[in-house]
Protein backbone atom coordinates (compact mmCIF):
# COMPACT_ATOMS: atom_id res chain seq x y z
CA UNK A 1 0.00 0.00 0.00
CA UNK A 2 1.26 3.40 -1.05
CA UNK A 3 2.07 6.45 1.52
CA UNK A 4 0.08 8.88 0.50
CA UNK A 5 -0.72 11.45 2.38
CA UNK A 6 -4.68 11.48 2.66
CA UNK A 7 -4.84 7.55 3.70
CA UNK A 8 -3.90 9.59 7.76
CA UNK A 9 -7.54 11.15 7.23
CA UNK A 10 -10.92 9.60 6.22
CA UNK A 11 -12.04 8.63 3.17
CA UNK A 12 -14.63 10.82 2.04
CA UNK A 13 -16.75 8.29 0.39
CA UNK A 14 -20.16 7.51 2.61
CA UNK A 15 -19.54 3.90 2.05
CA UNK A 16 -15.79 3.98 3.31
CA UNK A 17 -16.82 6.22 6.59
CA UNK A 18 -19.44 3.21 7.15
CA UNK A 19 -17.07 1.05 6.69
CA UNK A 20 -14.85 2.47 9.28
CA UNK A 21 -18.12 3.01 11.52
CA UNK A 22 -18.95 -1.04 11.60
CA UNK A 23 -14.75 -1.58 12.47
CA UNK A 24 -14.51 0.66 15.34
CA UNK A 25 -17.78 -1.14 16.18
CA UNK A 26 -15.63 -4.13 16.88
CA UNK A 27 -16.84 -5.65 13.32
CA UNK A 28 -14.54 -7.58 10.93
CA UNK A 29 -15.12 -5.39 7.62
CA UNK A 30 -15.30 -7.03 4.48
CA UNK A 31 -14.79 -4.66 1.09
CA UNK A 32 -16.94 -6.31 -1.44
CA UNK A 33 -17.33 -5.83 -5.53
CA UNK A 34 -19.41 -2.98 -6.73
CA UNK A 35 -23.27 -3.56 -6.17
CA UNK A 36 -22.01 -7.25 -5.69
CA UNK A 37 -21.57 -9.64 -2.80
CA UNK A 38 -18.60 -10.96 -4.24
CA UNK A 39 -15.49 -10.15 -2.18
CA UNK A 40 -13.23 -7.69 -3.41
CA UNK A 41 -10.04 -9.50 -1.75
CA UNK A 42 -8.88 -12.61 -0.51
CA UNK A 43 -10.96 -13.02 3.33
CA UNK A 44 -9.59 -15.87 4.45
CA UNK A 45 -7.29 -13.70 7.13
CA UNK A 46 -10.69 -11.49 7.69
CA UNK A 47 -12.05 -14.19 9.12
CA UNK A 48 -8.62 -13.94 11.85
CA UNK A 49 -7.98 -10.42 12.12
CA UNK A 50 -9.71 -6.78 11.17
CA UNK A 51 -8.53 -5.17 8.71
CA UNK A 52 -6.89 -1.44 10.30
CA UNK A 53 -8.11 1.81 9.37
CA UNK A 54 -5.66 2.38 7.02
CA UNK A 55 -6.04 -0.73 5.19
CA UNK A 56 -9.87 0.35 5.14
CA UNK A 57 -9.19 3.81 3.87
CA UNK A 58 -6.93 3.08 1.05
CA UNK A 59 -9.43 0.21 -0.25
CA UNK A 60 -12.10 2.72 -0.25
CA UNK A 61 -10.17 5.47 -1.85
CA UNK A 62 -8.73 3.23 -4.93
CA UNK A 63 -12.46 1.44 -5.23
CA UNK A 64 -14.97 4.49 -4.28
CA UNK A 65 -17.64 2.26 -5.59
CA UNK A 66 -17.16 -0.80 -3.62
CA UNK A 67 -19.59 -2.29 -1.28
CA UNK A 68 -19.06 -3.29 2.27
CA UNK A 69 -19.53 -6.59 4.62
CA UNK A 70 -19.29 -7.72 7.80
CA UNK A 71 -17.49 -10.99 8.55
CA UNK A 72 -19.71 -13.28 10.73
CA UNK A 73 -18.15 -15.61 13.40
CA UNK A 74 -15.79 -14.91 16.19
CA UNK A 75 -13.74 -12.56 14.79
CA UNK A 76 -17.05 -9.92 15.23
CA UNK A 77 -18.82 -11.78 17.42
CA UNK A 78 -21.58 -11.68 15.28
CA UNK A 79 -24.33 -14.35 14.44
CA UNK A 80 -26.83 -12.57 11.51
CA UNK A 81 -30.24 -14.12 10.58
CA UNK A 82 -30.57 -14.07 7.03
CA UNK A 83 -34.67 -13.88 6.77
CA UNK A 84 -36.45 -14.16 3.47
CA UNK A 85 -39.83 -14.32 5.42
CA UNK A 86 -39.43 -11.53 8.04
CA UNK A 87 -43.06 -12.64 9.08
CA UNK A 88 -41.56 -15.72 10.29
CA UNK A 89 -39.23 -14.15 12.34
CA UNK A 90 -42.08 -11.05 13.45
CA UNK A 91 -43.91 -14.67 14.20
CA UNK A 92 -41.81 -16.39 16.35
CA UNK A 93 -40.20 -13.09 18.23
CA UNK A 94 -37.27 -11.43 18.68
CA UNK A 95 -35.45 -9.02 20.83
CA UNK A 96 -34.86 -5.66 20.22
CA UNK A 97 -31.35 -6.02 17.71
CA UNK A 98 -29.56 -4.54 14.71
CA UNK A 99 -31.50 -5.16 11.53
CA UNK A 100 -30.48 -4.57 8.43
CA UNK A 101 -33.86 -4.39 5.45
CA UNK A 102 -32.46 -6.10 2.35
CA UNK A 103 -33.17 -7.00 -1.06
CA UNK A 104 -35.34 -9.92 -0.71
CA UNK A 105 -36.09 -9.59 3.05
CA UNK A 106 -33.79 -8.99 6.82
CA UNK A 107 -31.10 -9.26 8.31
CA UNK A 108 -31.25 -9.78 12.47
CA UNK A 109 -27.63 -9.37 14.08
CA UNK A 110 -27.27 -11.30 17.57
CA UNK A 111 -24.44 -12.50 19.52
CA UNK A 112 -22.68 -15.21 19.21
CA UNK A 113 -23.34 -17.53 21.76
CA UNK A 114 -20.95 -20.41 20.55
CA UNK A 115 -17.62 -19.75 18.70
CA UNK A 116 -17.61 -23.35 16.96
CA UNK A 117 -21.55 -22.46 15.24
CA UNK A 118 -21.27 -22.22 11.55
CA UNK A 119 -23.20 -20.82 8.54
CA UNK A 120 -26.59 -22.65 7.74
CA UNK A 121 -28.16 -22.93 4.89
CA UNK A 122 -31.61 -23.29 4.85
CA UNK A 123 -31.79 -23.78 8.80
CA UNK A 124 -35.81 -23.63 8.08
CA UNK A 125 -38.04 -22.20 5.20
CA UNK A 126 -36.88 -18.56 4.34
CA UNK A 127 -33.89 -18.51 6.76
CA UNK A 128 -30.23 -19.22 6.57
CA UNK A 129 -27.70 -18.69 9.01
CA UNK A 130 -24.53 -16.38 8.71
CA UNK A 131 -21.85 -17.47 11.55
CA UNK A 132 -18.68 -18.69 11.53
CA UNK A 133 -17.16 -19.05 7.88
CA UNK A 134 -19.33 -16.38 6.62
CA UNK A 135 -20.22 -12.46 6.09
CA UNK A 136 -23.02 -10.32 5.63
CA UNK A 137 -23.01 -7.29 3.40
CA UNK A 138 -24.12 -4.27 4.84
CA UNK A 139 -25.54 -0.53 4.31
CA UNK A 140 -25.08 1.31 2.34
CA UNK A 141 -24.01 -1.28 0.27
CA UNK A 142 -26.24 -1.70 -3.71
CA UNK A 143 -27.54 -5.04 -4.04
CA UNK A 144 -27.42 -6.34 -8.06
CA UNK A 145 -30.86 -5.18 -8.34
CA UNK A 146 -29.85 -1.70 -7.88
CA UNK A 147 -31.93 -1.76 -3.79
CA UNK A 148 -29.65 -0.15 -1.44
CA UNK A 149 -29.16 -1.73 1.80
CA UNK A 150 -30.47 0.10 4.79
CA UNK A 151 -30.83 -0.05 7.94
CA UNK A 152 -34.09 -0.64 9.90
CA UNK A 153 -32.48 -0.77 13.24
CA UNK A 154 -28.80 0.48 13.40
CA UNK A 155 -26.48 -0.77 16.19
CA UNK A 156 -24.66 1.55 18.78
CA UNK A 157 -21.74 1.78 16.75
CA UNK A 158 -23.92 3.45 14.16
CA UNK A 159 -26.46 5.49 16.46
CA UNK A 160 -26.04 6.32 19.87
CA UNK A 161 -29.63 5.45 20.76
CA UNK A 162 -29.18 1.79 18.61
CA UNK A 163 -28.98 -1.44 20.45
CA UNK A 164 -26.37 -3.66 20.94
CA UNK A 165 -26.59 -6.87 18.93
CA UNK A 166 -29.10 -9.19 21.28
CA UNK A 167 -28.73 -13.03 22.11
CA UNK A 168 -30.11 -15.12 20.00
CA UNK A 169 -34.06 -16.07 20.94
CA UNK A 170 -34.49 -19.57 22.07
CA UNK A 171 -35.90 -20.44 19.06
CA UNK A 172 -33.20 -19.92 17.02
CA UNK A 173 -30.62 -21.67 19.70
CA UNK A 174 -33.27 -24.60 19.38
CA UNK A 175 -32.93 -25.01 15.25
CA UNK A 176 -29.34 -24.52 15.88
CA UNK A 177 -29.21 -27.20 18.65
CA UNK A 178 -31.18 -29.80 16.25
CA UNK A 179 -29.07 -28.86 13.39
CA UNK A 180 -26.02 -29.38 15.42
CA UNK A 181 -27.45 -32.39 17.28
CA UNK A 182 -26.23 -35.25 14.50
CA UNK A 183 -22.45 -34.09 14.82
CA UNK A 184 -22.59 -33.98 18.85
CA UNK A 185 -25.10 -35.77 21.15
CA UNK A 186 -26.11 -35.27 24.33
CA UNK A 187 -23.85 -37.08 25.76
CA UNK A 188 -20.93 -35.07 25.18
CA UNK A 189 -22.19 -32.01 27.06
CA UNK A 190 -23.72 -33.66 30.16
CA UNK A 191 -21.05 -33.10 32.18
CA UNK A 192 -21.32 -29.73 31.84
CA UNK A 193 -19.82 -27.06 28.89
CA UNK A 194 -17.81 -23.51 29.04
CA UNK A 195 -19.17 -19.96 28.49
CA UNK A 196 -19.55 -20.07 24.85
CA UNK A 197 -21.62 -23.06 24.59
CA UNK A 198 -23.77 -22.85 27.18
CA UNK A 199 -27.41 -21.15 25.47
CA UNK A 200 -27.06 -23.67 22.93
CA UNK A 201 -26.37 -26.77 25.32
CA UNK A 202 -29.29 -25.76 27.50
CA UNK A 203 -31.33 -25.58 24.88
CA UNK A 204 -30.51 -29.02 23.31
CA UNK A 205 -31.03 -30.52 26.89
CA UNK A 206 -33.90 -29.06 27.74
CA UNK A 207 -35.71 -30.02 24.21
CA UNK A 208 -34.32 -33.85 25.22
CA UNK A 209 -35.62 -33.84 28.71
CA UNK A 210 -39.03 -31.86 27.96
CA UNK A 211 -39.56 -34.03 24.94
CA UNK A 212 -39.56 -37.61 26.67
CA UNK A 213 -41.22 -36.81 29.80
CA UNK A 214 -45.61 -36.05 30.28
CA UNK A 215 -46.03 -32.87 30.87
CA UNK A 216 -47.02 -33.40 35.21
CA UNK A 217 -43.40 -34.30 35.48
CA UNK A 218 -41.75 -31.13 33.68
CA UNK A 219 -40.75 -30.03 36.97
CA UNK A 220 -38.16 -33.53 37.09
CA UNK A 221 -36.61 -31.69 33.48
CA UNK A 222 -36.04 -27.99 35.40
CA UNK A 223 -34.03 -29.66 38.60
CA UNK A 224 -32.18 -31.72 36.06
CA UNK A 225 -31.56 -28.72 34.08
CA UNK A 226 -30.35 -26.76 36.61
CA UNK A 227 -27.90 -29.84 38.20
CA UNK A 228 -26.66 -29.31 35.03
CA UNK A 229 -25.77 -26.33 34.65
CA UNK A 230 -24.14 -25.98 38.00
CA UNK A 231 -21.45 -28.18 35.87
CA UNK A 232 -21.08 -25.42 33.49
CA UNK A 233 -17.89 -22.97 33.79
CA UNK A 234 -19.15 -20.51 34.57
CA UNK A 235 -23.05 -21.60 35.35
CA UNK A 236 -25.36 -19.64 33.04
CA UNK A 237 -27.85 -17.02 35.21
CA UNK A 238 -30.32 -19.20 36.38
CA UNK A 239 -33.07 -16.15 35.46
CA UNK A 240 -31.46 -17.12 31.67
CA UNK A 241 -31.73 -20.44 32.05
CA UNK A 242 -35.34 -20.41 33.05
CA UNK A 243 -36.15 -18.06 29.51
CA UNK A 244 -34.19 -20.58 27.86
CA UNK A 245 -36.49 -24.02 29.30
CA UNK A 246 -39.73 -21.82 29.07
CA UNK A 247 -39.18 -20.74 25.64
CA UNK A 248 -38.93 -24.87 25.03
CA UNK A 249 -41.92 -25.90 27.54
CA UNK A 250 -44.45 -23.22 25.59
CA UNK A 251 -43.05 -24.70 22.02
CA UNK A 252 -43.14 -28.69 23.26
CA UNK A 253 -46.84 -27.51 24.80
CA UNK A 254 -47.78 -26.07 21.38
CA UNK A 255 -46.98 -29.33 19.66
CA UNK A 256 -48.18 -31.58 22.22
CA UNK A 257 -51.38 -30.11 22.23
CA UNK A 258 -51.65 -30.00 18.09
CA UNK A 259 -50.69 -33.70 18.22
CA UNK A 260 -53.37 -33.83 20.99
CA UNK A 261 -56.22 -31.93 18.92
CA UNK A 262 -55.74 -34.36 16.07
CA UNK A 263 -56.30 -37.40 18.39
CA UNK A 264 -59.26 -36.21 19.83
CA UNK A 265 -60.83 -35.71 16.64
CA UNK A 266 -59.75 -39.11 15.29
CA UNK A 267 -61.27 -40.79 17.94
CA UNK A 268 -64.41 -38.35 18.19
CA UNK A 269 -65.34 -39.34 14.45
CA UNK A 270 -64.54 -43.69 15.17
CA UNK A 271 -67.05 -43.08 18.42
CA UNK A 272 -69.71 -41.30 16.12
CA UNK A 273 -68.71 -43.98 13.24
CA UNK A 274 -69.06 -47.05 15.42
CA UNK A 275 -72.38 -46.04 17.05
CA UNK A 276 -73.98 -45.00 13.76
CA UNK A 277 -72.94 -48.32 12.21
CA UNK A 278 -72.74 -51.06 14.85
CA UNK A 279 -75.28 -52.14 17.27
CA UNK A 280 -74.12 -53.02 20.80
CA UNK A 281 -74.79 -56.54 20.10
CA UNK A 282 -72.83 -56.78 16.58
CA UNK A 283 -69.98 -54.93 18.44
CA UNK A 284 -69.88 -57.17 21.38
CA UNK A 285 -69.95 -60.43 18.67
CA UNK A 286 -66.86 -59.31 17.31
CA UNK A 287 -64.76 -58.38 20.05
CA UNK A 288 -65.77 -61.67 22.04
CA UNK A 289 -66.87 -60.00 24.75
CA UNK A 290 -70.52 -59.63 26.83
CA UNK A 291 -72.70 -56.38 25.51
CA UNK A 292 -72.05 -54.87 28.92
CA UNK A 293 -68.28 -54.52 28.10
CA UNK A 294 -68.77 -52.66 25.28
CA UNK A 295 -71.44 -50.72 26.32
CA UNK A 296 -69.33 -49.63 29.14
CA UNK A 297 -66.14 -48.67 27.38
CA UNK A 298 -68.24 -46.59 24.97
CA UNK A 299 -69.47 -44.23 27.76
CA UNK A 300 -65.77 -43.91 28.52
CA UNK A 301 -64.70 -43.11 25.44
CA UNK A 302 -65.92 -39.49 25.06
CA UNK A 303 -64.88 -38.45 28.10
CA UNK A 304 -61.19 -40.38 27.37
CA UNK A 305 -60.83 -37.82 24.35
CA UNK A 306 -63.01 -34.85 25.46
CA UNK A 307 -61.84 -31.12 25.24
CA UNK A 308 -61.83 -30.76 29.45
CA UNK A 309 -58.68 -33.27 29.39
CA UNK A 310 -56.83 -31.10 27.01
CA UNK A 311 -57.58 -28.22 28.51
CA UNK A 312 -56.50 -29.55 32.30
CA UNK A 313 -53.33 -30.84 31.47
CA UNK A 314 -52.61 -27.31 29.65
CA UNK A 315 -54.05 -25.58 33.33
CA UNK A 316 -51.31 -28.16 35.11
CA UNK A 317 -48.09 -26.75 32.68
CA UNK A 318 -49.09 -23.42 33.21
CA UNK A 319 -49.53 -23.32 37.14
CA UNK A 320 -46.37 -25.03 37.07
CA UNK A 321 -44.29 -22.60 34.61
CA UNK A 322 -45.88 -20.20 37.44
CA UNK A 323 -44.67 -21.55 40.18
CA UNK A 324 -40.94 -22.53 38.86
CA UNK A 325 -41.34 -18.15 37.76
CA UNK A 326 -42.06 -17.25 41.85
CA UNK A 327 -39.62 -19.64 43.06
CA UNK A 328 -37.09 -18.00 40.42
CA UNK A 329 -37.78 -14.57 41.38
CA UNK A 330 -37.42 -15.64 45.24
CA UNK A 331 -34.04 -16.61 44.49
CA UNK A 332 -33.17 -14.15 43.20
CA UNK A 333 -34.06 -11.69 44.80
CA UNK A 334 -31.47 -10.20 47.49
CA UNK A 335 -31.59 -11.63 51.28
CA UNK A 336 -31.41 -9.22 53.89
Amino acid sequence: MTNNPTSSRPAKQPIAIEALSLSHSGWSVIPLKPKSKEPLIPWRELQRRRLTEREIIEIFERHPDANVGVITGKVSQLLVLDADSPSVVKRLGSPLTPIVETARGRHYYFQLPDARIRSITHIADGLDLRAEGGYVVTPPSLHPTGKRYEWVIPPKGLDPLGPEPAPPPAWLLELISKRRAHSRPVREIIYGVHEGERNVSATALAGKLLGCLPTEDWWVAWELLKSWNAQNKPPLPERELRQVFDSIARRELQKRTLVENEQHRFFKNLVQFIQKNFSQRELARALNVNQSTVSRRLKSLPYLVSASVLKQKSAMVREFCLQSDARSVGSAAPKK
